[in-house]
């Protein structure tokens, strides 16, 4: 039986899973996204019993949880999905004959329980990787739809999709359809199935800090008409420029950063006339996303093709 609190990383999936699985009472179990919430759920065993906020009501605790626990026996487990989101009356209900229910019933919520969950519930928590380890949804993802994702197949999509939890979760939806007789998917493949949603920043202004323009707009036309995109990345690239322009702000710094050493070698690679052009080129760029005009690309291509 777990202790009050117990915490795990987001690769304990399975290992929480299991713990439920062979749990009595009742518990609560916080996770960061519902796509977890889902493996979690699809993960228990035996006879479990998931449901909605919704359907825990009144009606369900007068009628199933104390009917059935008081004259019948237990009727679940129970897993409670969303619960944050049980309205307060259903809860005030529940608080007020707890001592009269025998059911096991595990309330799983995004984030913290609500003020109204009794607080003597034993509490598990699986935590939500760190922004530099987002990439482990991917190896927990294509795990639970069965395949096995290479590093080359993993490190495309980190570059090509946002780092987004349903994103990740679609990417790799997608590809357990197109896996081989080993369970494998080939990189050939993951880029013909999977879209470029993605412009890395600091990869393209490294591109341009070093004069690689050809990478750098091939990258961009790699891009599936995500206008949106274009536009933030135009316009935050313009105050790359700025800064290359005018690299002063350095001397107030007492280190540099990678991105600051970046900024310093472009300013004495690139001629002060070569980058008031490319920044109007940016803005042109901008103004063209903005108004979702499909000729963005064509002037992109074009800039391509000169080089």
């Amino acid at each position: 039986m777990p202790s009050k609190k117990q915490s795990f990383d987001i690769n304990s999936v399975d290992q929480v899973s299991k713990i439920l699985s062979e749990l009595n009472g009742l518990y609560h179990l916080a996770v960061p996204d519902e796509f977890i919430s889902k493996i979690v759920c699809d993960k228990l065993k035996g006879e479990t019993k998931k449901m909605w906020p919704n359907e825990f009501n009144i009606d369900f605790v007068e009628q199933e949880l104390l009917a059935g626990g008081g004259l019948f026996g237990t009727n679940g487990p129970y897993v409670v999905i969303d619960a944050q989101d049980i309205k307060a009356n259903a809860f005030e209900a529940f608080n007020n004959n707890r001592h009269l229910i025998e059911d096991t019933i595990i309330f799983i919520t995004k984030g913290r329980l609500p003020k109204a969950f009794p607080k003597d519930m034993n509490a598990l928590s699986i935590a939500a990787p760190k922004p530099w380890h987002f990439g482990q949804y991917l190896d927990i993802f294509a795990k639970y739809f069965g395949f096995q994702m290479n590093p080359q197949v993993k490190n495309f999509i980190e570059k090509s999709v946002q780092d987004n939890v349903g994103d990740y979760f679609n990417s790799c939806h997608i590809l357990s359809h197109h896996v081989d007789a080993n369970g494998n998917i080939s990189l050939e493949k993951a880029r013909e199935l999977i879209k470029v949603r993605k412009l890395d920043f600091f990869d393209q202004t490294d591109l341009f800090n070093q004069q690689n323009l050809k990478r750098f707009y091939l990258n961009l036309l790699l891009v599936e008409d995500d206008f949106s995109l274009y536009m933030d990345f135009f316009r935050s690239f313009q105050g790359h420029i700025s800064k290359i322009i005018d690299p002063s702000y350095l001397a107030t710094k007492k280190s540099l950063s990678k991105y600051d050493r970046g900024i310093q070698l472009a300013s004495k690679k690139w001629d002060f006339e070569e980058l008031i052009d490319i920044q109007q080129k940016m803005i042109n760029f901008e103004v063209l996303a903005k108004s979702k005009d499909l000729w963005l690309r064509d002037q992109i291509r074009r800039e391509y093709l000169c080089l």
